[in-house]
């Protein structure tokens, strides 16, 4: 198979990782309403939910992997793709601040900022260089000899997890949360949270 066929798969396997990101952000964050004030509960339940992320570990990631696509996770699997290693390495620089909470009535905002490593520019200088560096072609080319696709996607994201380790470029997001509260409880609004998920991907977007 031509080289550029293996960047075009690479592609779409990355492809399917940032869905499945993107997916599991969609149920981010409902903060339980136990606390001694609702911007206290709220705080609480942002801290809880981005620790998750700043200490990933697949204990506390699985509520939210058990809420990506089925046949994207397949599909992952089939392409040899670990989605929690994918986010141990995607957040290895992943920090937030939580700011100001504005409560009024059921409705709230809070200002967040999050921080995490330039996760797209590194997955789009990897993809790009399987094309063209001579040194990976060749190590592409003799792993397709073997006809193994799996084999080759695992070298690809290897490539990928090795950049994301060495890269020092981070990118700051600030964003704010829209939340509504039913039935006492505060839920996030999900089209709020788009921006804040892309900038804990550092970037990342579909």
């Amino acid at each position: 198979m031509h080289q550029t066929m293996y960047a075009t798969l690479s592609k779409r396997a990355l492809a399917l990782v940032i869905a499945a990101l993107l997916a599991m952000g969609a149920v981010f964050m409902m903060a339980g309403c136990s606390g001694t004030s609702d911007e206290q509960v709220i705080r609480d339940g942002i801290t809880k939910e981005l620790d998750a992320f700043k200490n990933p570990t697949k204990e506390s990631l699985a509520p939210y992997i058990g809420e990506a696509d089925e046949d994207q996770l397949a599909a992952l699997e089939a392409y040899g793709v670990d989605i929690y290693e994918f986010i141990e390495h995607a957040f290895r620089g992943f920090d937030y601040e939580i700011g100001d909470i504005t409560v009024d009535g059921d409705k709230a905002t809070a200002n967040v900022k999050v921080t995490n490593i330039d996760v797209a520019n590194v997955t789009q200088d990897v993809m790009s260089k399987i094309s063209t560096d001579k040194d990976i072609s060749a190590k592409v080319q003799k792993l397709s000899e073997g006809g193994d696709q799996e084999k080759i996607m695992k070298y690809v994201f290897s490539l990928v997890y090795e950049a994301m380790d060495a890269t020092t470029d981070t990118v700051t997001t600030d964003t704010t949360i829209n939340l509504t509260k039913t039935d006492n409880q505060w839920n996030v609004d999900e089209e709020s949270i788009t921006e804040m998920i892309q900038g804990m991907y550092g970037g990342l977007a579909n």
